[in-house]
């Protein structure tokens, strides 16, 4: 949520697909998900090997934030359908 209103993949949620586009969305949706737990995984077998700096901390703790909110998201179109 950012400046009190939710968003989906960038954009309000007011401006989300219509009920016909919703399992393309999802399937985006996802994907996003997956690509961010990726980027999680190499980041911590980074940091396992050379250690994780204060940026690289930030970056990570966002992703997670981001993977949190689009969890959500997700949890919300699935219950729905």
């Amino acid at each position: 949520m950012r400046d009190g209103r939710t968003y989906f993949l960038g954009r309000p949620a007011e401006q989300r697909a219509e009920a016909g586009e919703t399992t393309e969305v999802m399937s985006r949706l996802r994907q996003e998900i997956d690509d961010l737990i990726d980027e999680q995984t190499e980041a911590l077998k980074r940091a396992t090997f050379i250690g994780m700096t204060a940026d690289d901390a930030r970056s990570y703790d966002a992703r997670r934030q981001t993977i949190v909110l689009l969890l959500q998201q997700l949890a919300e179109m699935q219950n729905g359908q």
